[in-house]
């Protein structure tokens, strides 16, 4: 096998972790896969860990009894992997072997959401996807971007989340709202807790602003009943 190239001095500055190279293909990026090495490290795992969310003002939700479900969370196949994903280029990509989610990230996700939209007062009970108990409205979450981008000096953690949330208490299950947010925090190193930090804070932000956007959807809900 012949000697590896020096590596450049960015390259130096990143996460080691396992190169993914992406292909365009139908303007879907697709990852291959190849190895970098670091010797004696040992794999960390990691969760979200979200600040305890603050109780929202509006309550006409759980005054009336309204009870929400999280159903499913997806995120693009891109992303959905233990290992967290840095970019490093317009179509490339690396993934961490040394540091990963727990559980995979959709799973993370969905707990998170439960707990944080439970915690904001605004629904009489906040449901767990596997719960199949009565509820009034079921959310389900799609997730296209998850990364650290490493592109320039200023290392940011970009989470794209998009929440959509139903009424099935109706006959076709009306679109109760529809919101996508983009967040891309700046983080200080590029050490993993530091980017980790990061998307912590961009699920905060999403989930605060979409609790902000039910206020009118829930004040129609109640007065309807």
């Amino acid at each position: 096998m012949s000697k590896p190239n020096r590596l450049s001095s960015a390259a130096r500055r990143r996460p080691a972790g396992r190169a993914l190279v992406g292909l365009a293909l139908g303007g879907v990026a697709v990852l291959a896969v190849g190895c970098l090495s670091r010797e004696h490290a040992e794999k960390q795992r990691h969760v979200l860990s979200l600040a305890e969310a603050p109780v929202a003002v509006a309550t006409a939700g759980a005054a009336d009894g309204l009870v929400l479900r999280v159903d499913r969370v997806r995120v693009s196949e891109l992303f959905e992997r233990k290992g967290f994903v840095y970019r490093t280029g317009e179509t490339t990509y690396e993934e961490d072997f040394y540091n990963e989610f727990f559980l995979q990230p959709a799973a993370l996700m969905r707990r998170a959401a439960q707990s944080q939209l439970a915690a904001t007062g605004l629904f009489a009970q906040v449901l767990d996807g596997s719960d199949r108990g009565r509820a009034d409205w079921a959310l389900e979450v799609w997730v296209p971007s998850l990364y650290a981008d490493l592109r320039t000096d200023e290392t940011r953690a970009v989470l794209v989340i998009e929440y959509v949330i139903v009424d099935t208490s109706s006959p076709h299950q009306d679109l109760v709202l529809r919101r996508r947010y983009d967040t891309s925090e700046p983080v200080a190193s590029r050490s993993a807790a530091a980017i980790l930090a990061g998307w912590n804070r961009g699920m905060e932000r999403s989930l605060a602003a979409l609790a902000a956007d039910l206020g009118e959807p829930l004040s129609l809900a109640a007065a309807a009943r």
